[in-house]
């Protein structure tokens, strides 16, 4: 083929189109900067530690952000399994996508969200298939969807298209692009760009060419991912001149080639196994600065190694750096080389996986997946072998061996497990408790609580001790039911330390918020829980529970009193070294704002004199930012004070006078600490009346207390008055720096400097109140830098640090405000780095970091940034560089430091940057930010993107918002409902099309993600979703529309129609959902008439309203036997939405409401059928007659008419002799219900010698309403006697006979039901999940056992209940 860059082709294709290049030339300011780029370079240190990151090769939407909204729906549950163990380690398996499909299949629908993620996750998010699966998988979802009705638009498409191309499936372009014009769909330039990556996958540059053609008919941009493509094009055709000629066509037209371009270039080279032009290339991107990763040259590899070229692939393995993230990148690429049957070279790789130590200083064990993998993908087993041997041999896997038998048995490979067994009898194992696991859980479902202690016999043996996790997870919930002491007891025989019996309980208890139970073990064993079990356990059962009260009792209650006072045992050092680290994970563990769940806390502890080591209030005084208050800090100074003690050791005076000077005092204490002056007068003077004389302590707190008031001349002369008496008196120097700032803001300079004078260097001091101390002194210097007053500051620097105060950089701060404040830039520099490397302190960097950035001081913020890396290290140091530049302006800048390698996100500081653009209408800053952290692993695409929505909704930039959903696409990312609802409820009311079908949001969605919270917040509303069913109405009413809205909103449907009305005269388009919300509204207004009017109108256009309001309406006409509104509606329904609507039997459950209909639809249905009887039918006339009778509509009409059962009778009759059995199943139902056992024996015989699913849910129901334990028992022993009813379909039965002895408080009888099913053949996994839970919990609550552990909603197979 020609090379159309040597035609010159691409330069006629190009030629118009550069005016549509986003060229991103930046500010004035960077132009400015550019100009002097040689002297405003910094350098950038590369010495980054490699922690490992999750996957990120596709759609970092699959990592970052909450897949969907949190719903209570199967679907939902399912898909947030996927999300979970996609942010874990960046993939998800196949069964997890079936798992997905098969509850939608189960619901029958499926939101539009819910369906674009799930053809998102049939491509390189599951790297452990071989990519015709996954195309098969998808074309599956979207048959799946298609009949389901889903509205699919053109991003529904473009995420088809992006999975075609990652799974490398050949289709034809033009085809899709024809199929999307039949389908009135339009495409965007995201749909041309992945149809142009098609043609070039395929090295078809003609057909790109085609593509280009149109993109230039229709205006479109050319951008670098059309480029990019082009080069992949000319590579795969081998033509890799031409390849490398597009990246100069790319310069010329004003585009920089990115690593992107160069990888693929690269790519092309190693298909052909070109060495020497894959090192030109490399060193070319390195002169021009261009960043490769390693994930990029792992991809060269990759495309080396399928096309067998080793020495290629030695080459890009020495060339690895190892950054951040290289083992996760490692990860996926070995699981496709071993797809391509690779396995030598994907060893390879995985030979030079960097080793992952764990906390405990262990080397994580290398290459589980890898081992899983080539099982599964059919390796032969002497290679198997081998693999296995060189891991263990090289200390990268001790337990390989042990891995693969587990897999082999898993795949069913037996041949492979033979051999592995005679493998690991040659191995002497390194035994952790983990590792009888499996052993203790087989052991417990054959022996019992005997098996589970004969396995711990059978590990202390071999000197293996189990650890918390073991038995609190592995033998606890076998045990029976036994006071504390007997635990102990039977634990001990199997020789397990009485310490790791005791922590399991109460971290059993706590995990349960059974703080009682949890106290009484701690009661009885004295222990020193340095545990982290039981710290984590503690701290989530008080941040779900928020009882302060009872955790600060499971505290105390650990305490020991000793006979005397301050010995080793003290209750309050005890106390301290136990609730500090609790109270530690408490901060850690709560959520933003996390002092608001501390503060009570720290009231709590206070109350109960709990005090903590000065280490732990240091750390949450320092991580507390901009949440400390000084309510929590002066609590933190008093908890961290030394002199609290446990309240049941405090002796109060036993004189009845002493008692009221004792409270009075306290009293007086108590104003002081909350700063009312008034009151506390008040109280000195009942005192004094009373001959009460104030001691010096109290007469300190009077002084702190007028100083905080500004009443100068009182506190100073309480101060003259406590040292003329007492010149040794003691006054905490927090006191003396409360006093002395009063006094500097009264421009008392030389009374302050005598207070100071009082302040005396304690070793004691120094270790007590250290960060109140802190406040304190800052707020002393910052008076005197405040007035601009060098020499002030410094002297009082100098006296606080001869007070024994440890400098920090909130201390030295005032040093270099006062220089500032004065324009002094040397000066401040000096200061700064004075500071560093005597205090090894950073005080003020960001502003004199963005003071040097805008006087373009390069030098001396290269002096600052070498002087933060000595004391922050490097990547914090590169983030507040980051944000530095950002502030001013400099994007380009703030880009090059965020590829430095290895570079993390920083989550709380990104969100807090996003905010504050957003509150102060910078949207341009916010998109920058948004544009510069696309690569950066960690950071919540999501927040963004609702952040700079709002920003627009708030502006009212309708392009803007608009063009963010395409933007999204372009980048892949995935916007979640709560972002599709809130930007097309924003362009409706401003009366612009919404290019995609607004998502439901149902009304009985009650917790909504992270990212609504935050939209919903920056607009000052409650969260939409959290607070109403309806949805986020702009409080703009200047429109009609908007009106409309509002009438929906307020469920006024007479201004509704009214509205409705004046805007479609007016040509204003209604959309579905506006429809839909309407008919709602009409329904709940109890006028089914204009309801009816409404969803005739629609379909009349060829549309319905949304399935939960069309279902919801349906449901109120047959409440109302409105039989001839459903019949219209019936009309202009397909067979297939008849199904989802159930249509059959709503028509039947109306026409029960009238008997004399009753009887003629009943004749009208055995006329049918007798017509049909006497003819052969084909399949498909019996699968309609399957489908269109009512089988829950008859039960219903029954129940309501008993007297036409004979009627019913002769139908059933009738359609067995058809082979149709489901009219037969009903009278069944009927007959159990009803309580004629005797007829419903007889059909019995006849229903489950039939082929059909046998339906059973309305007995089920009537068992449950009833609480009939004797008709459940009827119809289990009826289902087992049927040799068709799956185990599925029974445990159904046995999950509604257990809820019917849990609701009489009947536990044991409810035990022995479940341990009956268990032994019938019916697996745990498939009895119903909420009747488990509420078993297990109703059992605790009376301090019963519950034996079994309930599996989680991931474990349980996914199969269609029979009784559907």
């Amino acid at each position: 083929m020609a090379s159309l860059l040597r035609s010159g082709k691409f330069f006629r294709l190009f030629s118009n189109l550069t005016r549509n290049f986003d060229l991103n030339n930046g500010s004035k300011n960077e132009s400015l900067v550019r100009a002097r780029r040689g002297e405003w370079e910094i350098t950038i240190h590369r010495s980054l530690s490699a922690a490992q990151l999750p996957l990120k090769n596709l759609s970092d939407a699959t990592v970052q952000q909450p897949l969907i909204s949190t719903d209570h729906g199967v679907v939902d549950r399912a898909i947030e399994k996927a999300e979970s163990d996609a942010k874990k380690v960046g993939r998800i398996t196949k069964d997890d996508i079936l798992n997905i499909i098969e509850r939608i299949k189960q619901q029958k629908t499926a939101s539009t969200t819910q369906s674009l993620l799930l053809i998102r996750c049939c491509g390189s998010l599951v790297p452990e298939e071989p990519p015709t699966s996954r195309t098969n998988l998808v074309q599956e979802v979207w048959k799946m969807l298609q009949g389901y009705n889903v509205s699919l638009d053109i991003s529904h498409y473009n995420a088809l298209l992006r999975v075609y191309l990652e799974n490398e499936h050949s289709f034809n372009p033009m085809k899709f692009l024809q199929k999307l014009e039949e389908q009135n769909i339009k495409p965007n330039r995201v749909t041309y760009q992945r149809l142009l990556s098609a043609y070039c996958q395929k090295g078809d540059i003609d057909g790109a060419s085609q593509i280009l053609e149109i993109m230039k008919s229709k205006d479109l941009p050319i951008g670098e991912l059309v480029f990019n493509s082009l080069v992949m094009g000319h590579a795969n055709t081998g033509d890799l001149e031409s390849a490398r000629g597009v990246i100069k066509v790319m310069t010329q037209a004003g585009l920089e080639p990115d690593s992107d371009t160069y990888r693929t270039l690269l790519c092309g080279y190693a298909k052909h196994g070109l060495l020497q032009e894959i090192s030109s290339t490399i060193d070319e991107c390195k002169n021009k600065e261009i960043t490769l990763h390693d994930r990029d040259l792992l991809e060269v590899l990759y495309t080396a190694a399928i096309h067998n070229h080793p020495t290629v692939v030695d080459n890009m393995l020495n060339l690895m750096n190892k950054s951040s993230g290289y083992n996760q990148d490692c990860f996926n690429v070995i699981l496709r080389l071993v797809n391509h049957q690779q396995e030598d070279q994907a060893f390879r790789v995985l030979q030079s996986m960097k080793p992952v130590q764990l906390a405990d200083g262990q080397m994580s064990a290398t290459g589980n997946f890898f081992i899983r993998q080539i099982i599964k993908s059919n390796c032969p087993p002497e290679k198997v072998i081998s693999f296995c041997q060189q891991l263990v041999n090289s200390g990268l896997n001790n337990r390989a061996f042990f891995k693969a038998l587990e897999m082999s048995n898993a795949f069913r490979k037996p041949e492979i497990s033979n051999l592995l067994l005679k493998q690991i009898q040659k191995q002497k194992e390194m035994l952790r408790p983990q590792a009888f696991w499996p052993l203790l859980t087989a052991q417990s479902k054959v022996g019992g609580e005997k098996g589970v202690l004969d396995a711990l016999r059978q590990m202390a043996a071999i000197q293996v001790t189990p650890n918390v996790d073991t038995i609190s997870q592995r033998v606890l919930p076998y045990m029976e039911n036994d006071n504390v002491e007997t635990l102990l007891r039977k634990l001990r025989s199997a020789e397990v330390p009485p310490s790791v019996v005791a922590i399991s309980l109460m971290v059993q208890s706590l995990n349960r918020q059974d703080f009682a139970s949890a106290i009484d073990v701690a009661s009885k064993i004295y222990l020193r829980f340095d545990n982290i079990n039981f710290r984590q356990a503690a701290a989530d059962a008080y941040l779900k529970t928020r009882d302060a009260s009872s955790l600060a009792k499971l505290l105390k209650s650990t305490l020991r009193q000793s006979q005397t006072p301050g010995t080793e045992n003290d209750p309050k050092d005890q106390a301290a070294e136990l609730a500090g680290p609790v109270l530690k994970e408490v901060f850690d563990r709560a959520t933003k704002p996390k002092l608001e769940a501390v503060e009570p806390l720290l009231k709590t502890m206070h109350e109960n004199g709990l005090g903590v080591p000065n280490s732990v209030v240091q750390y949450i005084q320092e991580h507390a930012g901009d949440e400390m208050t000084e309510s929590v800090a002066q609590l933190l100074v008093e908890l961290s004070s030394g002199t609290l003690m446990p309240t049941e050791l405090i002796a109060y005076p036993s004189s009845t006078n002493r008692q009221n000077f004792y409270k009075g005092a306290q009293k007086f204490v108590g104003f002081a600490k909350e700063h009312n002056l008034t009151e506390a007068l008040n109280e000195k003077k009942l005192l004094e009346s009373r001959n009460f004389v104030f001691s010096e302590g109290l007469n300190i707190v009077l002084m702190d207390l007028y100083a905080h008031h500004g009443r100068f001349d009182d506190a100073f002369g309480i101060f003259t008055a406590l040292y003329s008496k007492n010149p040794d008196i003691v006054v905490t120097p927090i006191k003396l720096f409360n006093l002395a700032t009063s006094l500097l803001k009264g421009d008392r300079v030389d009374d302050a400097f005598k207070i100071l004078q009082r302040l005396k260097p304690s070793s004691e001091t120094s270790e007590q109140n250290l960060r109140s101390l802190e406040m304190s002194g800052w707020r002393l210097m910052n008076v005197a830098a405040s007035k601009g007053d060098v020499e002030l500051t410094r002297k009082l620097f100098e006296i606080i640090e001869k007070s024994g105060l440890k400098i920090t950089g909130m201390i030295a701060g005032p040093l270099i405000k006062v220089h500032l404040s004065r324009d002094d830039i040397e000066g401040a520099l000096k200061t700064f780095l004075e500071c560093v490397e005597t205090y090894r302190v950073t005080p003020l960097k960001s502003t004199l970091t963005t003071r040097l950035i805008e006087s373009e001081d390069a030098q001396r913020l290269q002096q600052v940034m070498d002087a933060s890396i000595k004391v922050h290290g490097e990547m914090n140091s590169l983030y507040d560089l980051v944000f530095a530049f950002l502030e001013c302006g400099r994007v380009r800048q703030a880009k090059k430091v965020l590829e430095t390698p290895g570079l993390r996100a920083r989550g709380p500081r990104i969100d807090t940057v996003c905010k504050r653009y957003v509150d102060e209408k910078r949207i341009t800053e916010l998109e920058n930010l948004i544009k510069i952290t696309k690569d950066v692993y960690g950071v919540d695409r999501n927040m963004m993107y609702t952040y700079l929505l709002s920003a627009c909704i708030n502006t009212k930039d309708v392009a803007r918002a608009a063009g963010l959903w395409t933007q999204m696409q372009e980048e892949d990312f995935q916007p979640n409902p709560e972002f599709l609802q809130k930007l097309g409820r924003f362009l409706e009311e401003q009366n612009e099309p919404v290019p995609f079908t607004i998502p439901e949001v149902l009304e009985n969605e009650t917790v909504p993600n992270a990212s609504n919270s935050i939209a919903s917040s920056l607009n000052g509303k409650k969260n939409p979703v959290a607070s109403k069913p309806k949805k986020d109405i702009s409080e703009s009413k200047s429109s009609k529309k908007g009106e409309f809205l509002t009438a929906i909103k307020n469920g006024d449907i007479n201004a509704a129609l009214e509205l409705k009305k004046e805007l479609e005269s007016q040509g204003d388009n209604i959309s579905v959902r506006q429809k839909s919300d309407l008919v709602e509204v009409a329904v709940k207004a109890g006028r089914l008439d204009v309801a009816t009017q409404l969803v005739l109108e629609l379909e009349k256009s060829g549309g319905y309203p949304v399935p939960r309001i069309f279902r919801f309406y349906m449901k109120a006409l047959a409440s109302a036997g409105d039989q001839q509104s459903i019949r219209m509606i019936g009309e202009y329904l397909s067979p297939e939405r008849k199904s989802l609507l159930s249509y059959e039997n709503v028509l039947a459950s109306a026409i029960a409401q009238d008997p004399a209909a009753t009887i003629a639809y009943l004749d009208t249905l055995l006329n049918d059928i007798k017509a049909k009887s006497g003819h052969t039918l084909d399949e498909e006339q019996l699968k309609a007659l399957r489908l269109t009778f009512p089988r829950g509509g008859i039960l219903g009409i029954l129940e309501k008419n008993p007297n036409v059962l004979p009627k019913c009778q002769e139908i059933a009759s009738e359609y067995v002799k058809l082979g149709v059995y489901g009219p037969v199943n009903s009278l069944w139902c009927y007959y159990l219900n009803s309580g004629n056992l005797t007829e419903a024996q007889s059909t019995w015989e006849t229903l489950k010698a039939s082929p059909i699913a046998i339906g059973f849910q309305p007995v089920c129901r009537h068992i449950r309403q009833h609480q009939d334990v004797a008709l459940a028992e009827t119809l289990i022993n009826m289902l087992v006697s049927g040799a068709s009813v799956k185990p599925s379909a029974l445990a159904i039965a046995y999950s509604a006979w257990i809820d019917v002895h849990r609701s009489k408080n009947e536990l044991d009888e409810a035990i022995a039901t479940l341990n009956k099913a268990l032994s019938g053949g019916v697996e745990l996994s498939l009895l119903n999940e909420s009747t488990l839970s509420a078993l297990k919990t109703d059992c605790e609550k009376v301090g019963k056992s519950f034996p079994y552990s309930i599996p989680k909603p991931s474990e349980k197979p996914v199969t269609q209940p029979q009784s559907e």
